[in-house]
């Protein structure tokens, strides 16, 4: 066991920055994906050489970001899902030379994705599983020829989290809370 330290990545106002999510790339290179209650500000921040950059908005809207989850593919890209309040979707978000490009995983789909959680596999493909507060149902969703297919795993009564990883055969692996039990 090694000791544990902490630092201070960004100074918001008390309480403000929530729903934190971490991630490293093969470089040892650290992001941090969080949402900033009092700027209403989706952030994403990385520490490389032993500093942290300057906080780089993803997004500058009310409740969006609140529910994220971050992963760095083989080639050192972000990618994020997260919910956004404005229409109640579930998007996702993939780093492009220094653009982020933006996708609805269900275009048809309404309350979806409060919870969610982000993987990404063989090949660099993104594989989410989330929550639709609408249907009850648990949900997985991966990109398949520049296409979202979403698909759904089970119903729920009370589901609260949910996770997903997967292995380095390409075979997800999902966990996920229901009336207390996991």
């Amino acid at each position: 066991p090694g000791i544990w330290s902490s630092e201070n990545v960004d100074y918001g106002a008390h309480g403000s920055n929530v729903a934190a999510n971490l991630a490293v790339d093969s470089q040892g290179n650290v992001m941090l994906s969080y949402y900033t209650w009092v700027y209403k500000r989706f952030n994403l921040k990385t520490r490389s050489s032993g500093s942290w950059s300057p906080h780089e908005v993803i997004l500058e809207s009310e409740f969006v970001g609140e529910f994220n989850s971050l992963d760095i593919d083989s080639d050192g890209i972000p990618h994020i899902c997260y919910f956004s309040n404005s229409g109640t979707k579930m998007k996702y978000a993939q780093m492009d030379n220094q653009l982020w490009n933006i996708d609805i995983i269900n275009p048809d789909g309404y309350h979806e994705g409060y919870q969610c959680d982000l993987a990404i596999g063989n090949q660099n493909t993104p594989y989410i599983v989330y929550i639709n507060y609408h249907t009850y149902q648990l949900m997985t969703a991966y990109r398949a020829n520049d296409a979202w297919i979403s698909e759904p795993i089970t119903s729920i009564q009370d589901g609260a989290y949910c996770e997903i990883d997967v292995n380095s055969n390409g075979e997800t692996q999902i966990v996920y809370s229901d009336q207390g039990i996991i």
